[in-house]
């Protein structure tokens, strides 16, 4: 068509187009395949101005890594592994779901390894919520979704309390 358009029909439909700088996939299930099923790293970067990053596939270690820079693998800043456990800072070692900011050196317990926050040194989470609002933490089952809970509230007067059995059974 113009100098700057590229256009791809098929049947009558228009299903690719490139236009100087951006390209449409269109259909009713559109599908962009990047590689070719060899063992190769295959990748999208994006190249910034000051820092460039990429999303791609580690094929050696079948990861799917979202990182800095330019080569798959380099400073990963989410990745998910086979097993579809996600790391963010690493990869997902120790957890389904493991932020880690520095190796600890540590194994998380079998029963609790959904979720792993590691570092070498101090950590920790934060609940965040309104001034005058509360945050809790709640432990349930198939039964009950609330047979235990620890809940902060804030506001002039702060106080924490617990529960046990769905009933209060201490507050500070």
């Amino acid at each position: 068509t113009d100098d700057d358009t590229i256009r791809m029909d098929i049947a009558g439909t228009e299903v690719l187009t490139l236009t100087n700088s951006a390209m449409t996939l269109k259909g009713t299930t559109p599908t962009l395949t990047i590689g070719d099923a060899g063992a190769e790293d295959t990748k999208i970067v994006f190249d910034g101005n000051a820092q460039d990053f990429y999303i791609g596939l580690d094929d050696s270690a079948d990861d799917l890594i979202i990182g800095k820079g330019s080569t798959v693998g380099t400073t990963p800043a989410i990745v998910i592994d086979e097993n579809q456990k996600v790391g963010i800072g690493d990869t997902p070692d120790l957890a389904a779901l493991h932020v880690k900011t520095a190796d600890s050196g540590a194994s998380a317990d079998s029963g609790a390894d959904e979720f792993v926050l590691e570092n070498s040194g101090d950590t920790g989470m934060t609940i965040l919520s309104g001034t005058t609002s509360s945050g809790s933490i709640r432990f349930g089952d198939s039964d009950d979704n609330d047979n235990g809970i620890i809940i902060y509230n804030h506001g002039s007067s702060p106080y924490m309390r617990f529960f046990v059995d769905a009933a209060e059974r201490m507050r500070i």
